[in-house]
């Protein structure tokens, strides 16, 4: 973060500079301005991520249940997943947590028994695992966590073919 900071402001003077006749600046500005921008994407390839999983070489995708105080969140809040796959959703906060689909965000035909609602995860590093079985036909499932659900803290899971 300080060194966005300091490589914006370089690019920034060198600009200044330039504007004001400097020439060796223009020479000094083009670098300045690349390295902010390369050190921007990492950062943007992030946030992406984090908003978006799929699952792993040993088919598991981990998304954490956080409460940090000020927001109630599934990270991440999309999961894409085939059948076979194990989603382990894993506390990482104070609060107890669980996962219910919604009754509305389950495809037609489609009945997930005891899939339907997960246990309540209590302590941090408690977890709870789901196996995409056949009962999860290729769609679009949508989820909450009950006791924070007025807090937005919902998810969709996504199941491929």
């Amino acid at each position: 973060m300080k060194a966005d900071r300091i490589g914006f402001a370089l690019a920034v003077s060198a600009l200044a500079v330039a504007a004001c006749g400097g020439g060796a600046a223009d020479e000094q500005a083009a670098p300045a301005a690349a390295a902010q921008e390369q050190s921007a994407a990492p950062a943007a390839d992030a946030a992406a991520a984090a908003e978006t999983s799929s699952a792993t070489a040993d088919n598991v995708v981990v998304v954490k249940m956080v409460d940090d105080g000020t927001t109630f969140r599934f990270e991440p809040a999309k999961i894409e997943v085939s059948r076979g796959a194990v989603v382990r959703f894993v506390h990482e906060g104070t609060q107890p947590h669980n996962v219910q689909f919604k009754q509305d965000g389950v495809p037609a035909g489609v009945d997930l028994g005891a899939a339907w609602s997960g246990p309540y995860v209590i302590s941090k590093g408690d977890t709870y695992e789901l196996t995409i079985d056949e009962r999860f036909k290729p769609g679009t499932y949508e989820f909450t966590c009950t006791p924070h659900m007025a807090m937005n803290m919902h998810g969709t899971l996504v199941v491929t073919e």
